[in-house]
């Protein structure tokens, strides 16, 4: 890698203030989670040359043991908040490189700019800052003077204003930034960034280590509404894995959510909160209230409109679910689970071919994203390709750290039986888990409706109804149940 310096980089409309730790397009702060800023000085550092995966992975997480898909998140991340992925060249097999133009800018003539002339953005990812955009004074060229900790000022501003600026910017900036990101903590800010970064991969250990993020936040600062909207919806989330009782994450994920609209009911990421985890309840039309609120709030959320989508699957709204996971998909364009939900929707539609189509495309993208390959495995099956639908399957239980001797007893079951014998073998583990650690009766059914114990499968639904299980949400229009419906 090349030689390190202490630039300012500018490469289109973006500059990259590595001191400040502040990412700007057109003089507008954007939002970058640590890890993702360090990525991208380092790409950006190394212009023009190829770094392999293990170089970057080395270099950004060298306090730490991560996977690779740790970084394919980060890249994705960045992608989606440059919004234009040819700034990132992928090198299939061997790692990426920056390809845009790069200028380096002296820290001498540091400035930032924004568009509207009574805007007041506050961006504070390490530090407090506050961006004006300044009046111009044509009679000089636009000419100005720099006031201290790098501010821009017209020269024809009075001396007045000059000698109030670091108080009253110290006053407007604490109020804005309180409004923009709910705490004047940096550090708690940090911690629920970190929460979220951690909450992008949906498998259960990294909405783990989110759920310790955003409760560490909340600790710094116990009023940080962002951090209990992160915390509700960890726990939400929780509730697709084995992990904890339905009772508890219904309990603490709701608490969460509606402490954070106690702290902030303009806070779209609130309602949001609170619509998913009463989706989960089963309370359909509250549950729409609050994601209309948050879609209202927050037009341009993408997740809005990703849960929002899974609560109209659930009543078999199709062509309004699609409408949404479209619009998902346009809003997160660079990311994967945006195209991972739109292969859920059409799996739910029936539509197996589009939801292999769109699975298979959200793999290649991310090859080590496991819950893609579940997915995928269940297509396959529905319509007969089933060499393709074990080997999928086995490779999404692998990426979630089953052992290789489990694995081969899978395998070896279907070589000598096929898919019925498959089944019959996957119950036999999840049994076995069983008597050890909680695991969620529906995904028991799961696999007794699949090898026809219709009783046993009705029993075990029976058991998740009883514990409210958040699972049950899409029963209506799960492909795996259809065996069972003529009961």
């Amino acid at each position: 890698m090349k030689e390190q310096s202490k630039q300012i980089y500018e490469f289109g409309d973006f500059r990259l203030d590595k001191p400040e730790r502040l990412l700007t397009r057109a003089g507008k702060p954007l939002a970058l989670t640590p890890k993702s800023f360090d990525l991208l000085v380092l790409l950006i550092e190394n212009q023009g040359s190829l770094l392999s995966k293990d170089e970057l992975m080395n270099a950004v997480w060298a306090d730490s043991f991560v996977e690779e898909a740790n970084l394919n998140v980060n890249i994705s991340t960045l992608r989606k908040v440059l919004g234009e992925s040819s700034f990132i060249e992928t090198v299939p097999k061997k790692g990426y490189r920056f390809a845009a133009e790069v200028r380096e800018i002296s820290p001498a003539v540091r400035e930032i700019k924004t568009a509207a002339p009574e805007e007041i953005v506050i961006a504070n990812f390490t530090q407090t800052r506050i961006v004006r955009e300044e009046e111009i004074d044509e009679a000089n060229d636009g000419e100005r003077l720099m006031l201290p900790a790098g501010r821009p000022q017209n020269k024809r501003k009075s001396m007045a204003v000059l000698l109030i600026g670091a108080f009253a910017v110290a006053i407007i900036g604490a109020f804005f930034y309180h409004r923009q990101t709910n705490t004047p903590n940096a550090e708690a800010n940090e911690l629920y960034l970190r929460g979220r970064e951690a909450m992008e991969r949906r498998n259960a250990e990294d909405i783990k280590r989110a759920l310790r993020f955003f409760e560490s936040a909340i600790e710094k600062d116990e009023k940080f509404a962002l951090a209990h909207a992160g915390l509700s919806d960890a726990y939400s989330y929780l509730g697709d894995y084995d992990v904890l009782p339905p009772e508890e994450i219904h309990r603490k994920s709701k608490a969460a959510a509606r402490r954070a609209i106690e702290l902030d009911d303009t806070l779209g990421k609130a309602h949001l909160s609170l619509g998913n985890m009463l989706r989960d309840e089963w309370d359909y039309a509250e549950s729409e209230k609050q994601i209309k609120r948050a879609i209202e709030l927050e037009p341009n959320n993408a997740e809005a409109h990703h849960i929002y989508s899974h609560l109209l699957l659930d009543q078999e709204r199709f062509d309004e679910s699609l409408r949404e996971s479209l619009l998902n998909l346009h809003l997160d364009p660079h990311s994967t689970a945006p195209r991972l939900h739109l292969g859920q929707h059409y799996f739910y539609a029936r539509q197996y071919d589009e939801a292999i189509k769109t699975l298979e495309e959200t793999i290649r993208l991310d090859p080590n994203y496991s819950r893609a390959f579940l997915y995928i495995s269940h297509a396959y099956e529905l319509s007969g390709q089933n060499d393709k639908a074990v080997a999928a399957y086995l490779k999404s239980k692998t990426l979630t750290g089953a052992d290789v001797p489990s694995i081969s007893r899978l395998q070896t079951a279907y070589d000598a039986g096929g898919m019925k014998n498959f089944w019959q073998e996957e119950l036999t583990q999840t049994l076995e888990k069983a008597r050890q650690k909680y695991i969620a009766p529906y995904n028991i059914a799961l696999i007794y409706a699949r090898i026809g114990e219709k009783d046993k499968a009705f029993e075990y639904l029976e058991k998740a109804y009883n514990e409210r299980s958040p699972l049950l949400a899409p029963i209506r229009c799960d492909r795996e149940l259809d065996t069972l419906r003529d009961d």
